[in-house]
């Protein structure tokens, strides 16, 4: 169909056959990027007009094998300005790969090489892991690329995301952005950096283990909120339970959670605005039950995690207090925990349930016994629901 005269004249045809010869438009862009380096960088009187050699051309081509991010990636590396370029480009050059039938086996040597000369890798992983791993929020004051972000999130002071990634913006650019707050964003280059440092098999040392990164991220969180740093920085209280839920249970995030008193986030979360609202009373809940869970399993402590519900029951309790008595709160709160019950049921059926335990007038017709006796007719999961 794309063959046809009217196609033909509103779209352009890339053949891929054995016509197609990537190596012919690298070599045209490198030889294009090589002259732009001799004329523009700050040493560029010192860059003999030989430079670069016809082999050293053909030799950057063959390790392209095709991909044009590997010569996008060393014209990057070759031209920083606080380098000589020709000693940049015998670097790469002398770069030797282990013998290996891999198409990214090149690219794989050239990121190692630009990776080791990170001063802090470890910082460097954190900062990857929130651009890649921090919850994706349109809200501005949590774009996860933002440097201010990041520091704010990992405990550092101003400019250590620019100090970490200093030697590295052949990989990962940090770019003014015009807002007052968040003035500085960074941009990793291309996804291929994002596929090696998540593949073991090919990044080794520089592996970033996305659990073990939503880890560090979730322990992050709950020192923030430990330390009432949220009062202006909601992210912790927002998303923890978001990163809890892909996290692998680290000592520095066992250690935390072992400390960790969840009353301590539902009093925060309950200070955030518009909490009242219903869609946000209802992923409150659901967060909750999440961090509760998460809280039991990563402790492993019994009597850990039975100190921390006595503390959240104290803290129920005297919020209870709050409300007036002749409010129905005892039918509500049944309600809401009908609600979230990890209950295999149709929603006719939970229907049925809910208008048979309360009529109009949140006055409750069956007692407890009828309740939980309807309760045992479904499957339940791993809680048991006992009178």
């Amino acid at each position: 169909m794309f063959n046809n005269q009217e196609m033909i004249t509103i779209s352009t045809h890339l053949v891929l056959d054995d016509s197609f010869d990537p190596d012919s438009d690298i070599a045209r862009f490198l030889k294009i990027k090589f002259y732009e380096i001799q004329q523009k960088h700050p040493l560029s009187r010192h860059i003999p007009n030989s430079w670069p050699s016809k082999e050293d051309i053909n030799i950057l081509i063959r390790k392209s094998s095709g991909q044009f991010i590997y010569a996008s990636t060393v014209i990057k590396y070759v031209a920083s300005p606080r380098h000589r370029p020709p000693d940049r480009l015998k670097i790469i050059l002398g770069i030797t790969s282990a013998h290996d039938e891999t198409p990214f086996v090149d690219l794989d040597s050239l990121y190692k090489y630009i990776l080791s000369s990170a001063s802090d890798y470890g910082r460097v992983a954190d900062i990857i892991s929130i651009a890649l791993f921090g919850y994706d929020s349109e809200d501005y004051y949590f774009d996860r690329s933002s440097t201010s972000f990041m520091e704010r999130l990992l405990g550092l002071r101003a400019g250590d995301v620019h100090l970490a990634l200093d030697d590295l913006y052949s990989l990962i650019d940090i770019l003014p952005d015009n807002h007052p707050t968040f003035p500085c964003r960074i941009r990793i280059h291309h996804a291929s950096i994002a596929d090696f440092v998540l593949d073991r098999s090919r990044s080794n040392q520089y592996f970033i283990d996305q659990a073990r990164a939503q880890a560090k991220l979730a322990h992050c969180c709950i020192v923030h909120i430990k330390t009432d740093a949220y009062q202006d920085f909601h992210y912790p209280i927002l998303y923890l339970s978001y990163h809890l839920s892909g996290a692998f249970p680290t000592e520095e995030l066992k250690e935390s959670l072992i400390h960790f008193n969840p009353a301590e986030w539902m009093k925060a979360r309950s200070k955030i605005r518009n909490f009242g609202a219903h869609t946000h009373m209802n992923r409150t809940w659901d967060e909750l039950m999440h961090i509760l869970v998460y809280h039991k399993i990563y402790t492993m402590e019994l009597s850990q995690h039975s100190e921390s519900l006595k503390r959240w029951d104290a803290y129920m309790r005297s919020e209870l207090d709050n409300y007036a008595t002749k409010f129905p709160l005892d039918d509500l709160i049944c309600w809401i925990t009908l609600i979230i019950l990890p209950i295999k049921m149709s929603p006719r059926q939970r229907d049925i349930l809910l208008n048979s335990i309360f009529d109009d007038t949140y006055n409750v017709k069956f007692d407890q016994d009828d309740i939980f006796g309807f309760l045992s007719s479904f499957p339940v999961g791993q809680t048991q629901i006992q009178p």
